[in-house]
């Protein structure tokens, strides 16, 4: 499968778990870590099934698995995540060994479509953060960006 062909895809939520990625898009290849400034890992949406999102944040840092996914992969997690429904697709810059690369990112939308409500910080299932979790531990990844996303939630309903 030539890389040229398929596109960079940026995990930040259950895709950063690798044998989760693997099990929907079993084309995909793994390819780095790596970080993303300005923005932050949030959870929206009514609890036990809010979902990961990326947020601007000035000075915020979040880190993310890059993969090479193909059209089909790319149509697997469009139909998995519900796009355009609850995501939308955005393209990122991050680097690569030092070098420059556009990124694909599911980000999801904050207002929703069908009852113009915007989507407040909330948590996400159990098992939605164990799958995460996991694959922050398989990545090597610090869970504190977990921790501060399901902080933010608790710390505003105080």
């Amino acid at each position: 499968m030539a890389m040229a062909k398929n596109k960079i895809f940026m995990a930040y939520d259950r895709f950063i778990n690798k044998d989760f990625m693997h099990l929907r898009c079993p084309e995909a290849a793994d390819i780095c870590t790596t970080i993303i400034k300005g923005y932050s890992l949030a959870f929206r949406g009514d609890d036990f099934r809010a979902m990961a999102n990326i947020e601007p944040k000035k000075g915020g840092v979040i880190p993310v698995m890059l993969y090479s996914i193909s059209e089909r992969d790319e149509n697997e997690i469009d139909c998995f995540i519900g796009f355009p429904k609850y995501y939308r697709k955005e393209t990122f810059v991050t680097t690569i060994g030092g070098e420059p690369v556009y990124a694909l990112a599911y980000v999801l939308n904050i207002m929703d479509r069908k009852t113009e409500e915007i989507r407040l910080l909330g948590l996400p299932h159990k098992s939605y953060l164990k799958t995460m979790r996991e694959g922050y531990d398989m990545a090597g990844l610090d869970q504190k960006y977990i921790d501060d996303a399901v902080w933010s939630v608790n710390k505003m309903r105080l």
